[in-house]
């Protein structure tokens, strides 16, 4: 009798599981229609359907309406879908060929959804500002709390020239600055200049990264180095005054369209210095008025008037200081006699008087 064989194989290599997406600790940005997780789920002996076993959030799957297995690809398609912000865990627990051999190993990993566009924050200069500085350090906050910002991305205009990170355009934190020397040029004065944010993306991948919103986003800001205006009024320089001390006050214009800092004030008279908030100084409209003290100035007195600083509210500083003087002159011009025996009616003689001012001087006009 002949010999039987008999020939036969033992496989004990059970299903082959590969993450195919989204990907491992991914960001995904895919909305409600799109959203989906794809195992690649390969056994050469086939597939027992009814042993696969997919957990996701806690929440045990098998094959049916959310998830179905077309060759090589098991997916799953969430009934409810991710929210903003959600970590999703996913983890192939079990899954056997047809020979009963299992999973070689669970596949286990978690992504995140951002649906969330990058926000900007606060800007310098801000929108609608008027500045000193021809070369500003131009400041925007740029944030995303989920996938975070890709600088890369982030595009920057000012007055129409464009700064990338390129080492022009440079990150602290969250903040997109462009520092004063890497400005192109210095800033043309007094017409709006437009800073624009012209492109921004976060770092979700799957189904694209989100825009920043309403792109460009322009702010608008003025470079105004203009000086305070201040020139004296009343007395006029190098005038006399004859007011008693009830009426005596220095008046000086004082403008800037931009607002003064009062509290850069730096006024003297006659070396005596006189901060802002004493009673001797009052604003009103442009004015800016001294009163002072209620001795008054004496009579011959020479009154010097300083302003040595004031600056307007950008800290732009009056271009030179002003300094004037005026006088005092509280007496009356004075008349002496010189031929008090003098024969009018008739004569020769004239009658001769000595008229004298030892200030102001005698206005010769005013005799009668």
């Amino acid at each position: 009798e002949e010999p039987r064989c008999f020939s036969f194989f033992i496989d004990v290599s059970g299903p082959i599981a590969r993450i195919v997406s989204p990907p491992e600790d991914a960001f995904i940005s895919c909305p409600p229609e799109s959203q989906e997780i794809v195992i690649e789920l390969t056994d050469p002996d086939g597939l027992v359907m009814d042993s696969i076993e997919l957990v996701v959030n806690e929440d045990t799957i098998h094959i049916g309406e959310e998830l179905t297995y077309s060759e090589p690809y098991l997916t799953y398609t969430p009934s409810a879908a991710w929210n903003n912000g959600d970590t999703i865990s996913v983890t192939l627990t079990r899954a056997v060929d047809t020979y009963g051999n299992p999973l070689g190993r669970e596949l286990s990993w978690q992504f995140v959804v951002d649906r969330s566009s990058p926000i900007i924050g606060w800007v310098y200069p801000p929108d609608g500002s008027v500045i000193p500085e021809l070369r500003p350090q131009i400041e925007v906050e740029i944030t995303d709390s989920i996938s975070g910002l890709d600088r890369n991305s982030v595009v920057i205009s000012v007055d129409d020239s464009i700064y990338q990170l390129d080492g022009r355009l440079i990150f602290s934190g969250d903040s997109a600055i462009i520092l004063p020397e890497s400005l192109y040029a210095n800033l043309p004065e007094g017409v709006p200049i437009d800073l624009c944010i012209e492109n921004g993306f976060d770092q979700a991948t799957l189904c694209g990264a989100n825009s920043i919103e309403d792109l460009p986003q322009c702010f608008t800001f003025t470079v105004d180095r203009g000086s305070p205006i201040v020139y004296p009024v009343a007395p006029e320089p190098n005038t006399f005054i004859s007011c008693p001390p009830e009426e005596q006050f220095v008046s000086i214009y004082l403008y800037d369209r931009n607002g003064i800092d009062f509290s850069s004030l730096q006024f003297y008279v006659n070396g005596e210095q006189y901060l802002w908030g004493s009673y001797h100084l009052e604003y009103s409209d442009t004015m800016l008025t001294f009163y002072p003290p209620s001795l008054g100035w004496e009579n011959g007195d020479t009154v010097t008037v300083e302003i040595r600083n004031v600056a307007d509210s950008l800290g732009n500083t009056i271009t030179a200081p002003l300094v004037f003087s005026f006088y005092v002159d509280l007496t009356s011009p004075q008349i002496f006699a010189i031929n008090e025996n003098a024969y009018i009616g008739g004569t020769e003689d004239s009658l001769i008087f000595l008229l004298t001012d030892n200030l102001s001087g005698v206005d010769t006009s005013s005799i009668e």
